[in-house]
């Protein structure tokens, strides 16, 4: 526990009133100090000797609102049945990372296979989908182009600007000029044998797609996760999603002060005119600063109709979600 954690306890009276998190978000606004004293969400619930690991003691600040996908992560089964496992998963309109569109069964679209096909389809942008050594040079002259190297490491992106042809008898004489994500040449021998996919455009089903591409798509939706961060926390980290709806709702972020118990109760209102409530609330906010964008486990139930594809309906959990 941190010295301001450990001071601000020290300070606080508990009320005798408890509330379920949606009553007592009508009627406080956010931040708040609150114990968790019945129920369980994810690693918050009560605390003692039967539950090591688990939070009790938070601050509870707002996350913001935001458009999400509420994923869950499936194992395709003899290529027949799908099986959900783990967790329910959140991610955000601003996750960086890219997905491939799968059929039913779990297929995916053949990949781009070799520059020389990469050359011929020339999309604007595209993902290596397996190392591979390329060149790189910071020069555009073409003497130079074979003088370093570099492996271009799976998930990288790479934008394509055009073909390039040296003189032969220096070894390879046509390559598919790139930049990297640092704006640094890549060249690209015509005869590598590697894998791309393209990075695709929103009409596009084929090729691999960011979270605004599938946030318009019609919903549910199986993709695999080819690039990006998967989730914290997730206790079993598997690439293939079940997309199931879209939904904009402010999340409740809880920053866990004490690994002890947690009850829904109300503390005194001079503790928020505290010099440490408000350390704790701004380390709160630099914790979401680095998790915003990121995938985050999602304790909720899934709609029952599978077809709802967030544009008719919307997920409608208890209240807004402590999201640890």
């Amino acid at each position: 526990m941190t010295p301001d954690a450990s001071s601000l306890l020290g300070q606080v009276t508990w009320s005798d009133e408890a509330a379920s998190l949606a009553e007592l978000l009508q009627r406080h606004e956010l931040p708040l100090l609150v114990k968790v004293q019945k129920g369980q969400y994810l690693s918050l619930g009560p605390g003692g000797l039967s539950s090591l690991g688990v939070h009790s003691t938070l601050l509870l600040t707002s996350g913001g609102r935001r458009r999400r996908l509420l994923a869950q992560a499936v194992k395709f089964k003899d290529s027949r049945r799908m099986v959900p496992v783990g967790q329910k998963l959140l991610i955000p309109d601003t996750f960086d990372g890219l997905f491939e569109i799968l059929s039913e069964e779990g297929r995916s679209v053949r990949a781009i296979e070799g520059v020389a096909e990469l050359a011929r389809l020339f999309p604007d942008s595209c993902i290596v989908r397996c190392s591979c050594k390329a060149f790189v040079s910071k020069s555009d002259s073409v003497d130079t182009i074979t003088e370093r190297t570099r492996t271009l490491q799976s998930g990288e992106t790479l934008v394509l600007v055009g073909e390039v042809v040296r003189p032969r008898g220096r070894g390879p004489a046509r390559f598919l000029r790139c930049f990297d994500s640092s704006g640094e040449n890549v060249y690209l021998p015509h005869e590598l044998k590697a894998r791309f996919s393209a990075v695709a455009k929103e009409s596009s089903i084929s090729g691999v797609h960011s979270v605004a591409n599938l946030l318009n798509k019609r919903l549910p939706l199986n993709v695999r996760l080819v690039s990006g961060r998967p989730a914290d926390g997730s206790r079993l980290a598997v690439p293939e999603l079940r997309l199931h709806t879209t939904f904009e709702q402010e999340l409740v972020l809880g920053l866990p002060l004490h690994k002890d118990s947690v009850v829904v109760a109300m503390p005194p209102t001079q503790l928020a005119r505290t010099a440490e409530f408000g350390r704790l609330c701004d380390r709160a906010a630099q914790v979401w600063l680095h998790s915003a964008d990121r995938i985050q486990p999602f304790d909720v139930a899934l709609p029952r109709d599978p077809r709802l594809d967030g544009k008719k309906a919307a997920v409608r959990p208890l209240g807004r979600e402590a999201d640890p």
